[in-house]
């Protein structure tokens, strides 16, 4: 599989900022090489409003922390969150949702 493009992974990290709430700090974990798919609209209604949604999959050859953390991909100056990873044998499967 050609990985031609590059995709920045950021973990957000809250800290408690003393007044009851806290900071969110995001940083760079990893840069990887993938490849991604066209990505698909997808027109759902959330109290008969519509609410498209754009999601893409991304195929990288291998992810450098677990499958159950929460984080965010940086797609060509886009971001997007992670909905969910497959792992596929030699590759894993990004599905993430533009935000």
């Amino acid at each position: 599989m050609n990985y031609s493009d590059t995709i920045q992974i950021l973990v957000e990290k809250r800290v408690a900022d003393g007044y009851g709430g806290f900071e969110v700090t995001e940083t760079t974990v990893a840069t990887l090489k993938c490849r991604v798919a066209p990505y698909r609209v997808q027109s759902g209604d959330v109290y008969k409003v519509p609410n498209p949604t754009a999601s893409v999959k991304i195929f990288v050859p291998g992810l450098p922390f677990d499958e159950d953390t929460v984080f965010i991909v940086v797609y060509k100056g886009k971001r997007h969150r992670k909905l969910a990873v497959s792992n596929l044998g030699k590759v894993s499967m990004i599905i993430a949702e533009r935000i």
